[in-house]
């Protein structure tokens, strides 16, 4: 592996046996977040760029074996904190962590629990990663939607604002991913698109899917969700994810009408280091 030195020895002692390390070798990395391609598949996607150059990774390494692996995603502000791997791992990264300041979990329960006392928290919820195998995608409402490209930014933006997701969108973001929307033959009224295209990851994230209020249980959002995924299986990415907060009912029979299914309950928020 190629790794770089990150902790002072008194701190290394601290931790025992564990020691903590940056990686920037993207084979050691896909050998590990492989063992859990769901749980895994943004990290796995931020092997790719335009990702990879906004992403740091640090494993936690006990007995000569890579136990644990960390991202902070810099692509949002603040940025992302992810971990994959033991929780003994997360602990002993905690001088690491407190010093990159406020960050946007997403963590599994055990990981959570190893980092909960760290933060002030705010904005915390509980949500489904959610997985659809090829075999049992159903499509719906496809001929509702049209592609969206780089010149609906600025509507996306607008759009989304009340939704928290309108600074990541811009017209890179469009041309990178992949958005279809639905309009009333004026205004875009509903949306899809997706966080994460990685196709020599084979991984994709369905996200951003909105409707207007005023227009809601229409099927809108059935259907840009469905073109969305459909597109990004026919690229042939057999690891397509999105998450889902578990106290929207409506969401969640959404993706399960087209084929999705709940693959494990992780926590989501921002943490403000105490």
């Amino acid at each position: 592996m190629s790794y770089q030195p990150l902790i002072s020895s008194s701190e290394h002692d601290a931790m025992v046996d564990w020691r903590i390390r940056q990686i920037d070798n993207k084979d050691a990395l896909r050998r590990f977040l492989d063992k859990d391609r769901v749980l895994c598949a943004y990290a796995l996607g931020d092997l790719e760029e335009p990702y990879w150059s906004k992403s740091e990774f640090y494993g936690a390494e006990s007995g000569g074996r890579l136990r644990g692996v960390a991202l902070f995603y810099a692509g949002f502000t603040p940025s992302i904190l992810t971990y994959f791997g033991e929780p003994e791992g997360l602990r002993a990264m905690r001088s690491l962590v407190m010093r990159r300041g406020p960050v946007h979990y997403i963590l599994d329960a055990a990981s959570f629990r190893a980092v909960h006392g760290w933060y002030r928290h705010s904005n915390m919820e509980k949500v489904w990663r959610m997985v659809v195998p090829r075999a049992q995608f159903r499509p719906r409402g496809l001929k509702k939607v049209q592609r969206l490209r780089w010149d609906y930014a600025v509507t996306l933006r607008t759009m989304l604002g009340s939704n928290g997701d309108a600074p990541a969108i811009d017209p890179e973001t469009l041309q990178q991913g992949v958005f279809y929307g639905v309009t009333d033959g004026v205004q875009l009224i509903s949306v899809a698109g997706t966080h994460v295209v990685a196709p020599g990851e084979g991984v994709g994230a369905v996200g951003y899917v909105f409707t207007a209020p005023e227009h809601r249980g229409k099927g809108y959002a059935t259907a840009c969700t469905a073109a969305v995924t459909k597109e990004l299986l026919d690229m042939g990415l057999h690891t397509v994810v999105l998450n889902v907060a578990q106290t929207n009912p409506s969401a969640i029979h959404v993706y399960e009408r087209l084929g999705f299914r709940k693959y494990c309950a992780l926590v989501e928020g921002d943490g403000a280091p105490r």
